[in-house]
């Protein structure tokens, strides 16, 4: 997304995808596909010098994968933590879970 390849991005999901976003903040929700890269636009508008890193990166065959990422620069005054999980089904992305894993969900990652 930071370099602006929502295309090929945007191709990843199923068009029936559900994204939930976790926690007690005012995104958690959930989104379908259209809403979760409008979300995604609004936070890199919002947070410019937001950077995430992949710490570990986890599949258990071709329909689960987990991610492990930590960033700096978002809505969360220090550095932020969380899990992403996603189902793949047919080949794209049919839903996946945002987990914050710091300060209870107070923030997102």
């Amino acid at each position: 997304m930071a370099t602006g390849d929502v295309v090929d991005a945007r191709a990843c999901w199923d068009e029936q995808a559900v994204w939930h976003l976790t926690g007690s903040h005012e995104l958690a929700r959930d989104y379908n596909r259209s809403g979760y890269f409008e979300m995604l636009r609004s936070w890199h508008a919002a947070y410019p010098s937001y950077k995430a890193d992949v710490i570990d990166i986890r599949d258990y065959g071709d329909q689960v994968a987990l991610v492990y990422m930590e960033s700096v620069g978002g809505m969360a005054p220090w550095p932020a933590s969380g899990m992403m999980v996603y189902r793949v089904v047919g080949g794209t992305i049919r839903e996946g879970w945002g987990i914050p894993t710091f300060e209870s969900g107070r923030f997102p990652f």
